[in-house]
C-alpha cells in the first residue's frame, strides 16, 4: 500500500508529496498501533489516499494556478448575471451596514461559478484574495458604524464553515476549491446572521439536490457536480430573500 502511494504521490506537487510522505511514515510508523486499534491504520490510508488523489486531478496539484478557458459565452453569461445581481443589491441592502461586502461576494462569487461550470475548478487566484478583502471591509464596516460583532461572528462563521467542509473533504468528492470558497461564503453570511449561513447553505444543497436528481433521471448526471454555482445561488438568495 506504502509503495503504491509513494508511486501515485511521484507527480503530484512538493507540498503534497511531503504530506503524502509524511502520512505513510506515520501509517508505518502505527503499524503495532494498528495491531490493536484496526481502525488507526484505515484511517492513515485513507488520509494519504485523500491528499494524494486531490493533489492528482487537474488545477489541484498546482494550487489552481493554471489558465483558466472559459468559452466567451461563459464570460458574458456571468456579466450579465453580475449586473443583474448588482442590481438586485442596491435596490435591497443599500441601507445595510454590510453593503460593501455583498456587493463584492456577487462580482467575486459569480465570476467563480461560471469558472467552476467551465472547467470544474475555483481557482486559488480569486479565491484567496477575497479573504483579505472581505476581512477589510468588514474591519471598515466594523469601524464606520461601530458594530464589532458583526465582522466577529464571520470569523467564527468562517472557521465553522471551513471545519465542516474539511471533513467532506477528507471523506466524500468535494474538492478542496469548495472549501476555500465555503470559508468566503461563511464570511458573506456571517456578516449578516447566523441564520443566513443556515439558510444559505441549506438552499444551496437544496438545489444541487434537485438538479441531480433531474440530471439522473435524464441520464446526464456526472461523476462530479461543480458546487459553486449552486453556493453562489443559495448565498445570493439567503442574503436577496431570506
Amino acid at each position: 500500500m506504502s509503495n503504491r502511494l509513494l508511486s501515485r504521490a511521484a507527480n503530484a506537487s512538493p507540498q503534497t508529496r511531503r504530506l503524502a510522505d509524511a502520512l505513510v511514515q506515520a501509517r508505518s510508523a502505527g503499524t503495532q498501533v494498528s495491531e490493536l486499534i484496526p481502525a488507526t491504520r484505515a484511517t492513515l490510508d485513507q488520509l494519504a489516499k485523500t491528499y494524494i488523489d486531490r493533489s492528482t486531478e487537474p488545477g489541484v496539484a498546482d494550487g489552481g494556478r493554471r489558465p483558466v478557458r472559459v468559452p466567451l459565452r461563459g464570460w458574458i453569461v456571468a456579466l450579465a448575471c453580475i449586473d443583474v445581481e448588482l442590481l438586485l443589491v442596491v435596490l435591497r441592502l443599500i441601507n445595510d451596514d454590510q453593503f460593501l461586502v455583498y456587493t463584492y461576494f456577487a462580482i467575486v462569487g459569480t465570476l467563480l461559478a461560471a469558472i467552476d461550470i467551465a472547467v470544474m475548478r475555483l481557482p486559488d487566484w480569486l479565491t484567496l484574495p477575497s479573504y483579505p478583502a472581505i476581512l477589510a471591509l468588514l474591519g471598515l464596516n466594523a469601524h464606520w458604524f461601530g458594530d464589532g460583532a458583526a465582522m466577529l461572528r464571520a470569523v467564527e462563521a468562517s472557521g465553522v464553515v471551513l471545519g465542516v467542509f474539511l471533513v467532506l473533504c477528507l471523506f466524500t468528492d468535494t474538492g478542496l476549491g469548495d472549501l476555500k470558497f465555503a470559508g468566503l461564503i461563511g464570511l458573506t453570511l456571517g456578516a449578516r446572521s447566523w441564520g443566513s449561513v443556515v439558510e444559505g447553505f441549506a438552499v444551496a444543497w437544496g438545489i444541487a439536490t434537485v438538479w441531480g436528481v433531474m440530471q439522473l433521471f435524464r441520464g446526464r448526471l456526472k461523476s462530479r457536480i461543480p458546487l459553486g454555482p449552486y453556493l453562489t445561488a443559495g448565498t445570493m438568495l439567503a442574503l436577496l430573500w431570506l
